[in-house]
């Protein structure tokens, strides 16, 4: 008995080559992925920190606008935040973080401000606002 092909192919070994071809720069693309999206990441935490950052410097506001004293227990959450988002993880650095630090301290300063004079006063915010010894 003989065999007989059911199915007529025909070979275009141009074809083929041209698709493995492809399919190698496809696979060196596919190689760089995973440090694009360490790129990515890396974006994200920059992001993340920025976040925390300004609702640090929206809640001191808040309390400045209103005039309100925040607890310590807020000021002292609210400056570990900042501590951890000023942590270099880059080349970028949040230049914005000490002027949230500055807002976080004027915010938790605020009663000495009625009992001390202005330039005081902003000396003092000044001095503790100042980043913590590394």
């Amino acid at each position: 008995m003989s065999v007989k092909s059911i199915i007529d192919l025909e070979i275009n070994d141009g074809a083929f080559k041209r698709f493995a071809d492809m399919f190698k720069q496809f696979e060196a693309a596919n190689k760089k992925i995973p440090k694009e999206w360490a790129a990515v990441a890396e974006q994200q935490e920059k992001v993340r920190r920025a976040g925390k950052s300004t609702i640090a410097g929206m809640e001191a506001l808040s309390y400045l606008k209103l005039g309100t004293t925040p607890t310590t227990e807020w000021r002292d959450a609210q400056l570990a935040k900042l501590d951890e988002a000023s942590k270099p993880k880059a080349a970028l650095e949040f230049v914005v973080i000490s002027s949230v630090r500055k807002l976080v301290i004027a915010a938790a300063e605020l009663p000495q401000l009625n009992s001390t004079p202005v330039t005081e006063w902003k000396k003092r915010v000044n001095t503790l606002a100042s980043p913590p010894k590394k």
